[in-house]
């Protein structure tokens, strides 16, 4: 049994570490979609108000 956990703790760490980094990609993803999303919100705000102007 020992020599069995010699070889599964290196596996451990390496999946620990990939998890880690899928974490990390996660919420840089997160922000850059929340970034595109107010983005996209000021472009909308700036069509209505172009809009409201127009209709006047």
């Amino acid at each position: 049994m020992r020599q069995l956990k010699h070889y599964t703790k290196p596996l451990e760490l390496k999946l620990q570490s990939a998890c880690n980094q899928i974490k990390r990609d996660i919420k840089r993803l997160e922000k850059g979609y929340d970034t595109v999303i107010k983005e996209l919100e000021k472009k909308v705000d700036e069509f209505k108000t172009t809009l409201h102007q127009e209709l006047e």
